[in-house]
């Protein structure tokens, strides 16, 4: 959790947090990827859920900067917002996660559903960044 949430701040700080947010979410689609093919193997699996642990903490950070720079004089209900949405992303993803199980799958078939769950972040990322970039081309010609 800690190494995840240093990381994450980090490269949010020296890049962006919007080009942070998306090469994340990338990574841990990437990730959970290759826990469901390689999760045969012991030793890489223990690997694999260290490297899945860090990268789902150090998505935080960047989408935490980029809810607070978005939501000047409103930044505590961004925050809470964006506390909101983990809860429900958390619950969505356990729900989700376990159709494949109900519908007689194996243990690694969640895996998965979190990889689309990435990539739909990734969309809905790519979405903000965009409409972020007309509001500013719109303020600008204003």
């Amino acid at each position: 959790m800690v190494i995840g949430n240093v990381v994450g701040g980090k490269l949010a700080d020296k890049f962006s947090p919007e080009k942070t947010t998306i090469y994340l979410l990338l990574t841990m689609a990437l990730d959970l990827s290759l826990v469901f093919f390689l999760s045969t193997s012991t030793y890489i699996s223990l690997l694999l859920v260290f490297t899945t642990g860090c990268l789902a903490f150090a998505i935080i950070a960047p989408i935490q900067m980029l809810m607070i720079k978005t939501a000047v004089g409103a930044e505590m209900i961004a925050s809470a917002t964006i506390q909101a949405a983990f809860n429900v992303g958390n619950a969505l993803g356990a729900f989700l996660g376990g159709l494949p199980l109900l519908a007689g799958l194996n243990y690694a078939s969640p895996n998965l559903v979190g990889v689309a769950m990435a990539l739909v972040g990734v969309i809905f990322t790519l979405l903000f960044i965009q409409k972020k970039r007309n509001l500013k081309r719109m303020a600008s010609v204003i």
